[in-house]
């Protein structure tokens, strides 16, 4: 798995940040916030893609945008 593949709607934080258009640093902010969680596996962790659509719509003015 490559730092940005998006395997079964699973993304790895490098993938979740193009996804997201942010840094990778602000999706290892936001887990560690808890504004979205991951699974952990041996080598990466993995973030849903619907986790980052539901964290974006739920920011003040983005109600209606989706992915």
């Amino acid at each position: 798995m490559t730092s940005s593949t998006v395997t079964r709607g699973w993304l790895t934080i490098r993938g979740a940040a193009t996804y997201a258009s942010v840094s990778p640093s602000t999706i290892q902010l936001w887990l560690k916030r808890g504004l979205v969680s991951a699974k952990p596996s041996p080598q990466v962790r993995l973030i849903r893609a619907t986790d980052i659509d539901a964290f974006l719509q739920s920011l003040p003015g983005q109600e209606g945008i989706g992915r």
